[in-house]
């Protein structure tokens, strides 16, 4: 009969590793997964430099349009506004990505 696991070096199977809804994860893993996470929360400034230019072009868009600009500039904005909404996903997905990695290595008992 085996001990449960969920501190290190309880696992008859795994000396040192930890179980995580049942899967076996080795500390050096939650530590590369916690680094990871602090590494992506690094880039926050840029990433948030990065999420004004949706809002930003969309806006122009919206006054070129207001404004009744020449069909040449609104086809300008409107690729610009395209791009803002692709560089607003990106930088939402990094956003997820760099606040759920650590929150996994805290799911680890230390």
């Amino acid at each position: 009969m085996s001990r449960a696991c969920g501190s290190p070096g309880n696992c008859r199977d795994h000396p040192g590793g930890y179980r995580i809804y049942g899967s076996f994860v080795s500390p050096t893993f939650c530590t590369g997964v916690a680094l990871t996470g602090i590494g992506m929360l690094t880039l926050t400034g840029n990433n948030v430099a990065m999420d004004s230019f949706g809002p930003i072009s969309d806006n122009a868009n919206g006054i070129g349009e207001m404004a009744a600009l020449e069909p040449k500039a609104r086809q300008i904005m409107a690729d610009l506004d395209a791009v803002g909404n692709t560089t607003k996903a990106i930088t939402k997905g990094i956003a997820i990505g760099s606040a759920s990695l650590p929150r996994f290595r805290s799911l680890a008992p230390l």
